[in-house]
C-alpha cells in the first residue's frame, strides 16, 4: 500500500509548487477588436468620433509589447459657410478616417499598460456646394500621419478599456486632435 501512496504523494507535492508558479494570463498580448468613441476637433469645429479597430500585440520583453493596428472611424464635424457675394453656400464635413500603424506598450502592472502609437492616416473631407442652379458634391482624400498615446486597463481575462489622445496631420495643412475611449476584447 505504501508503494501505491508514495508515487501519488510525490505527484501531489510536485504539482503544488508548479501551480503556485503558473504564469498569470497575458492580458495585453494577442489579437484584439475594439469599439472607439470620443471627441474630435479640427480648425472648423468639434464633434464626435466613432468607429472600430483591429490589432495584434506581442510581448517582446517582461514589460514591453509591440503591436500593429488598423482603424476605421467617422466623425460628426460639419460646417457650412455662406458666400453671398458669389451666390453660393459651401458645406464640408469630415468623413471616414483610416489608420494603419504600430504601437509600443509598457506594462505598468498586471492590469495597466501605457502605450504610444504612430502610423499612416488617410482622412476624407466631404464637400457640398449649393447655389441657385442646384447643388454639387464631392470629396477630398488626404494622406497624413498620426501620433498618439494612451492608457489601457485590463478588465477580467479578455476585456480592455482605454483612454487615448491622438494628433493627425494631413496634406493641405489639415490637423485633427482627438480624445477617445475604447472597449476591446482579446482573443
Amino acid at each position: 500500500m505504501l508503494r501505491q501512496l508514495l508515487p501519488a504523494g510525490l505527484v501531489a507535492v510536485t504539482a503544488f509548487p508548479a501551480a503556485a508558479q503558473a504564469p498569470t494570463p497575458d492580458r495585453f498580448a494577442g489579437f484584439r477588436v475594439e469599439a472607439i468613441a470620443g471627441w474630435d476637433n479640427d480648425r472648423i469645429g468639434s464633434g464626435a468620433a466613432f468607429g472600430g479597430a483591429l490589432g495584434y500585440d506581442r510581448r517582446v520583453g517582461r514589460r514591453v509589447l509591440l503591436g500593429v493596428e488598423g482603424e476605421a472611424t467617422d466623425s460628426s464635424i460639419h460646417y457650412c459657410r455662406d458666400y453671398p457675394s458669389f451666390g453660393f453656400r459651401q458645406c464640408q464635413d469630415f468623413g471616414r478616417d483610416l489608420y494603419l500603424g504600430g504601437r509600443i506598450g509598457l506594462q505598468l502592472s498586471d492590469t495597466l499598460m501605457l502605450y504610444g502609437k504612430a502610423g499612416y492616416a488617410n482622412g476624407r473631407i466631404n464637400l457640398r456646394i449649393y447655389d441657385s442652379s442646384g447643388s454639387g458634391a464631392g470629396h477630398v482624400d488626404m494622406d497624413g500621419f498620426r501620433l498618439g498615446a494612451g492608457l489601457e486597463r485590463a478588465i477580467g481575462r479578455n476585456m480592455v478599456v482605454k483612454a487615448e489622445y491622438r494628433y493627425s496631420y494631413y496634406e493641405l495643412g489639415v490637423e485633427r486632435h482627438q480624445v477617445v475611449g475604447g472597449l476591446g476584447f482579446r482573443f
